[in-house]
């Protein structure tokens, strides 16, 4: 962000230098989408929770997403190794914490 606003002054003449011109930094990995509106997510969640019609694998992934924003990523590297039936928990890929399950799960 701050180099893109030293390159904005310098190409305007405000600057004579671009202090950030030597740097480079990553940008972020933050998510950009659109999100559902919370009535949305009450369809989907009683769709995954009440409805008979639903597969099973869409109904898995659906819940990790709307409850524990899993990405797409993390849901397609699960594993059955991951599932802790003990703890009642999910070790997501890339998480330092193990996901606990809900009972809608």
């Amino acid at each position: 962000m701050l180099g893109r606003f030293f390159r904005f002054a310098r190409t305007q003449r405000l600057v004579l230098v671009d202090p950030t011109k030597s740097l480079s930094a990553k940008e972020s990995n933050v998510f950009r989408g659109r999100t559902l509106t919370l009535d949305q997510q009450r369809v989907l969640f009683r769709r995954w929770t009440i409805e008979t019609d639903v597969h099973p694998h869409e109904a898995l992934v659906g819940m990790r997403a709307l409850l524990h924003g899993a990405s797409s990523q993390e849901a397609w590297l699960l594993q059955a190794d991951d599932v802790d039936h003990q703890v009642r928990a999910l070790q997501l890929d890339g998480r330092p914490h193990p996901v606990p399950l809900d009972p809608a799960s």
